[in-house]
């Protein structure tokens, strides 16, 4: 039977040894607990108290939950998680899902209710990339509430997404990027032109950078994350 508790024997920055606890949580990341001892007999006992705990947990009666609940209850776990974009999409996708479905309870969605929304979607005209975007999130969304014992299986597993045609990538010859570069109205957008030619970065990653982030001494530009604001010069 697999263990949903595991022991780890980790050495901290003092040399010493102690034991922790891994395990999968309700939101699907990996769980870890300090037990602050060496001892493996000891720490096998808390990984079987443990994993009897989660096991007590799982067996609590969930109620049924239609597809806009369990859309509301996924938003909900995962809003500091996820970005307000893939929310924004994933809300867009479960909805498309239960206009073609009907919202009915979750753990009564089967395999042949994925065929009507597969061709609802080609019908409408989607392209095979955003038909499988709607696929993948909705499949996404019945994982977590399988990890997290709210459903006994997600009906998305094995579905088949569509082939994606790769298309050819434009690469600008000499002359256009010297005459794009000639366009630029200011200094800044000619260095954020050269940027992307240079150093290959993408076009939010460009507009993200601010002088803090630029290395003029060893020529290093710096990508990293930037907290919400209305400028980036907050």
């Amino acid at each position: 039977m697999k263990k949903l508790v595991k022991t780890w024997l980790r050495q901290n920055k003092r040399g010493a040894y102690t034991y922790y606890l891994r395990w999968i949580g309700e939101d699907g990341r990996e769980k870890y607990q300090s037990l602050g001892h060496p001892d493996k007999r000891e720490a096998e006992r808390q990984r079987r108290e443990k994993e009897l705990s989660l096991i007590s947990d799982a067996k609590q009666p969930e109620e049924r939950m239609n597809l806009s609940q369990l859309l509301e209850d996924y938003l909900e776990r995962t809003r500091t998680q996820i970005e307000p974009s893939t929310a924004k999409t994933a809300k867009y996708c479960m909805k498309d899902f239960i206009t073609t479905i009907g919202d009915i309870y979750a753990d009564g969605v089967t395999y042949r209710h994925f065929e009507r929304f597969h061709q609802y979607c080609i019908d409408r005209g989607l392209k095979p990339a955003s038909v499988n975007t709607h696929i993948k999130l909705i499949k996404r969304i019945f994982s977590l509430a399988v990890k997290r014992g709210q459903l006994q299986q997600n009906p998305f597993n094995g579905v088949p997404l569509l082939k994606v045609p790769k298309n050819a990538v434009r690469v600008f010859s000499k002359d256009e990027f010297d005459r794009i570069l000639e366009a630029a109205y200011s200094p800044i957008w000619k260095a954020r032109i050269l940027l992307a030619k240079t150093a290959g970065l993408r076009k939010g990653e460009i507009l993200n950078l601010t002088l803090k982030d630029v290395d003029f001494a060893k020529g290093k530009v710096i990508v990293q994350p930037k907290d919400d604001t209305k400028s980036l010069s907050e």
